[in-house]
């Protein structure tokens, strides 16, 4: 979700049906979870936001990360440096990605 005017990330959550809310610093990416969730932002980039999850419902800590790539070649170099970076080995990874191309 981009929001395109300043929002109060805590009261959308809730408007949502959502324990809380974290976003990225750019404040393009935000990732809501609910109560039975645990979130922890492991890598807050311009570009993505990657987080792990955990549940006492789940065997293993799941990671996501939200990616909202920028057009510019050089800029996404930066994006695939801090997705290496990132890179959980063989866990549970989901990866959600936003690419707008012209």
């Amino acid at each position: 979700m981009e929001p395109m005017v300043p929002l109060d990330g805590r009261f959308m959550a809730r408007r949502l049906g959502f324990l809380d809310v974290v976003s990225n610093c750019r404040n393009q990416i935000w990732f809501f979870w609910g109560p039975d969730v645990r979130c922890r932002v492991l890598v807050d980039h311009e570009q993505l936001l990657h987080v792990r999850l955990e549940s006492n419902k789940w065997p293993k800590p799941l990671f996501v990360t939200a990616v909202y790539a920028k057009c510019d070649t050089v800029e996404r170099r930066e994006l695939w440096d801090a997705l290496r970076a990132a890179s959980v080995g063989a866990s549970p990874w989901i990866m959600v990605v936003t690419l707008i191309l012209f």
